[in-house]
């Protein structure tokens, strides 16, 4: 069955007569319940939400047909000033639908209530966007196994799991909701037809790992309110037991959900993993109310099936990309392996041994000036997982970024310049604008060479578009034009290693 967010039973004991009140960023997509700026966190029209809160209703209890009512239980959802359908209410948690009319305006949040017999909650702003995906999981958790279900050649559905897997060059059914792009939206509440169908008109990306595969069909699922349904072909790269699959529209990335993958079927089996190493020392500066250093020395030896080696940098030019987020579901973090207790030396005379930390990662504090132009090297004696190891790395001069951005510093329509000067001429400078708008993060980023002394960023019509209102930080760093490398042992990837200066601006504005 679909499960529409995680239904949490709370006590009722002294939820009477309490105004009822919503946690910050307690309203999620009911697929994912993400938190706001990771994947799959963003809502739309006609998706379905979780609100989370307190003395959200009187009453625990679920809509019982469609259309779907717009009080119950004595509770009542507003969205833009829009009425919305109710699936579920409790003292804890409301699921509901985001009303087809609510209108996306990009600059400016939604606000959303909820009103029992005690009152109105102060409104919960919410960014609402023209595409939110997210995927439904079968522990209605947002991080379990998704709702896919393998389609046979001759049309038949079962459950994908890892004693069922799908066939490579197969089809599999993902159940998820906040598709918009639809030819006739169903009046709010109201489930979606099957003859004919609901369909998208535009078709939705999918993703296995970072490749992209296809969908063959994309539309609302008929019976269901709020619910979407992507039939995607499995691109035949990839088996194994949990390979992420993921789906798209207009900007909006769902989660990842495991599916297992099998040539035949059956039982899934993962194929061997890989692993590599990383190794970078940092000198970071961050300028905000206070101005603060911190050095840094870190390294990680993850394994994992399908496991990729990061670019070490974006290609020199400008990027108009959302940031980099680190998803916060276990299943999609690698384990990591042992290289033993590392011998670390930077310029001059300190020297120092790392000792593996919780979480199985090295990360120890330097002492001021210990990152500066000079050979770092690292030596390991070998571990449970790794073997023995010497590398160097040679960091390069650094710049010295000459423009300034005081706290509260406010950005209009006019460009934004970032200069330094000096630094070694061919190494490699990052230069990125990074955007929090009510949870939604967005990033302008340009690589050049430190020659070039400056970047320029000019809003729109001009680059990715940040909205007034934004938080901003600017990030500057540099590092060598290519990583040092290493081999050993049980590093099926081999292992990088870096130095990086970097210097960030905080506390900054868009208006």
């Amino acid at each position: 069955m679909i499960r529409y967010g995680v239904l949490l039973l709370l006590s009722l004991s002294g939820a009477a007569g309490q105004q009822p009140i919503i946690y910050p960023g307690g309203v999620v997509n009911a697929a994912s319940l993400a938190p706001a700026g990771t994947p799959g966190s963003a809502v739309a029209p006609g998706s379905l939400v979780s609100i989370f809160g307190a003395n959200l209703a009187n009453v625990t209890m679920a809509a019982d047909g469609t259309p779907l009512p717009l009080v119950l239980g004595g509770t009542s959802v507003t969205v833009g000033g829009i009425p919305a359908p109710l699936l579920f209410v409790s003292p804890g948690q409301i699921n509901a639908q985001i009303p087809w009319g609510v209108v996306v305006i990009f600059s400016d949040p939604v606000a959303v209530t909820v009103t029992t017999a005690a009152g109105v909650s102060q409104p919960a702003q919410v960014r609402v966007t023209s595409s939110g995906l997210g995927i439904f999981t079968l522990d209605g958790s947002g991080c379990g196994r998704g709702a896919v279900q393998n389609v046979d050649a001759d049309g038949t559905v079962s459950l994908n799991s890892p004693e069922n897997s799908a066939e490579p060059d197969g089809i599999v059914t993902l159940w998820g909701t906040g598709l918009t792009t639809v030819y006739s939206k169903p009046p709010d509440g109201e489930p979606a037809p099957s003859d004919p169908p609901t369909e998208s008109y535009m078709v939705p990306g999918a993703y296995l790992y970072d490749t992209p595969t296809g969908v063959r069909w994309g539309g609302l699922a008929p019976f269901l309110v709020g619910v979407a349904q992507f039939n995607v072909w499995l691109r035949p790269l990839f088996e194994g037991c949990a390979v992420p699959l993921r789906v798209s529209l207009l900007g909006s990335m769902s989660q990842p959900v495991p599916v297992s993958i099998r040539r035949g079927g059956g039982a899934c089996v993962d194929p061997p993993p890989d692993s590599y190493g990383s190794l970078t020392w940092t000198r970071a500066v961050t300028i905000g109310s206070t101005t603060t250093t911190r050095e840094t020395f870190a390294a990680e030896f993850p394994r994992a099936v399908n496991l990729r080696l990061p670019a070490y940098t974006e290609p020199v030019g400008e990027h108009g990309l959302p940031p980099s987020e680190t998803p916060e579901c276990a299943w999609t973090q690698p384990a990591v392996v042992d290289a033993g207790a590392l011998m670390i030396m930077a310029p001059g005379v300190f020297s120092q041994v790392v000792a593996r930390g919780a979480g199985g990662k090295y990360e120890v504090a330097l002492p001021p000036g210990t990152i500066r132009s000079g050979r770092f090297s690292v030596t390991s004696p070998g571990g449970a997982g790794v073997g023995s190891f010497r590398t160097e790395v040679h960091a390069p001069d650094p710049i010295t970024v000459t423009s300034e951005f005081s706290p509260d510093t406010v950005f209009g329509t006019a460009p934004v310049t970032v200069a330094w000067s000096g630094g070694s001429p061919d190494s490699l400078v990052q230069v990125a604008i990074y955007s929090n708008y009510y949870g939604q993060r967005r990033r302008l980023s340009q690589v050049v060479r430190a020659s070039a002394g400056q970047v320029v960023f000019g809003f729109p019509p001009y680059g990715l578009s940040i909205p007034w209102g934004s938080r901003l930080e600017i990030v500057v760093r540099q590092m060598a034009p290519a990583p040092g490398t290493f081999e050993a042992s049980g590093l099926t990837l081999g292992g990088r290693h870096t130095v990086v200066y970097e210097v960030r601006f905080t506390d900054l504005h868009r208006w």
